[in-house]
């Protein structure tokens, strides 16, 4: 999953502040502001959940000095506090610029296609897919196209993605959620929760499988 991988990449990992960790987070944070890291404190800001002030950074620092890796974080932070409309402005300028490496670029319209789903505007976020599709042919790129039809209520187009997505992939555990969604719908609970373990199984962090093992299950018992 390249999109998420740069994700982890370009974030500061921390995420616990308990007592005495906060202390070190706020020294830490006056360290980047008296040596005017702007980034990093964005960073760091974006890190803590603090998505207000990380974006106000980062606008500022756009201000002084436009720059390519600026924005794309800017638009990453953007689609991860949810604010796609924000996101889509400024991945549109993204797309302006030359020579963008091709993972990169590839990345940058993955964050369009997540942006027009999450506003609902289908069409436009398949028309996207499409013409990716022709120069890529990742997993990612079917399970987004799932999600669309799931969007549509076309589940029978939607597994069709899913199952295509774990036919490159066996450790998409998105496809697995999404499977297994499409089953409990049906009301399948069973084969629906087998799915879903299958894909805490992938992942043991995922709290999506956790939440909706536990939704559909009573005690071990799958809960039809």
């Amino acid at each position: 999953m390249l999109l998420f991988e740069v994700r982890g990449f370009m974030s500061v990992v921390i995420h616990n502040f308990e007592a005495g960790q906060r202390s070190q987070a706020q020294l830490f944070e006056k360290k980047l502001k008296d040596e005017g890291m702007h980034f990093e404190l964005a960073n760091l800001y974006r890190a803590q959940g603090n998505f207000v002030e990380a974006i106000a950074e980062l606008k500022s620092l756009l201000k002084k000095t436009p720059c390519f890796s600026y924005t794309l974080t800017l638009v990453d932070i953007y689609v991860e506090s949810e604010s796609y409309e924000q996101a889509l402005l400024h991945i549109d300028e993204l797309l302006e610029y030359k020579n963008i490496d091709s993972n990169i670029l590839y990345i940058i319209h993955l964050l369009k296609i997540e942006c027009l789903i999450q506003q609902s505007k289908l069409e436009e976020a398949l028309v996207e897919i499409e013409y990716q599709m022709q120069s890529y042919f990742e997993d990612e790129l079917l399970v987004w196209k799932a999600v669309v039809y799931m969007k549509l209520n076309d589940f029978e187009h939607a597994l069709s993605f899913y199952e295509k997505s774990i036919g490159q992939n066996k450790n998409n555990e998105k496809s697995w959620l999404g499977i297994g969604s499409i089953h409990c719908i049906k009301g399948d609970y069973e084969l629906g929760v087998s799915c879903y373990k299958r894909a805490l199984d992938i992942n043991g962090e995922n709290i999506a499988a956790k939440a909706l093992i536990k939704k559909f299950s009573i005690n071990g018992e799958v809960n039809g």
